[in-house]
């Protein structure tokens, strides 16, 4: 399971929506890697296969190979997004499911899952009442996939730090 974290500047940003893009780290050269640590380089995956600091992926067969991205299979699938003030609580503030479409509700939208490197698109209908159950704060957040048997698979949690500035 995924941890995710993010904060938002102002009450538009919330409403507006998150892109979140689900992936590995950013390689990056001042970073120390041992294997089997995964990172994006390039468009691509890859794995260390020994440790190395400033060898850019795919440049040296000895300390990166490139790695296939795991799909992600959605057939049949529900997936629901919820903020909660504290983890513990029955109710959400903000629940959005991607089986619920239509003009005036909030959405999940999920594009190249199959490739492994997705972004999952989370659209906010905007609403009285979801301006005023967003207070400033720190709240927690998991998206949850119901697969087709009814099982229920946490794909992430975490935090979003909710600032309440001017709308843009």
């Amino acid at each position: 399971m995924a941890r995710v974290d993010f904060v938002t500047a102002n009450h538009a940003d919330f409403v507006r929506g998150f892109v979140l893009a689900v992936g590995y780290p950013a390689w990056s050269p001042d970073r120390v890697y041992a294997a089997p640590e995964l990172v994006d380089f390039g468009g691509k995956a890859w794995t260390a296969a020994a440790t190395s600091q400033d060898v850019k992926p795919g440049t040296d067969g000895t300390k990166w190979t490139a790695t296939a991205r795991p799909a992600l299979d959605l057939d049949g699938s529900v997936l629901v997004y919820a903020i909660r003030r504290r983890a513990c609580d029955a109710t959400a503030l903000v629940m959005i499911r991607s089986d619920e479409v239509g003009p005036d509700t909030s959405n999940i939208v999920v594009t190249d899952a199959a490739a492994g490197a997705y972004t999952l698109t989370l659209r906010l209908h905007s609403s009285p009442t979801l301006r005023n159950a967003m207070a400033a704060g720190e709240y927690v957040h998991a998206l949850v996939r119901i697969r087709p048997d009814g099982l229920r698979e946490e794909l992430w949690q975490g935090t979003v730090t909710h600032s309440c500035g001017p709308a843009r």
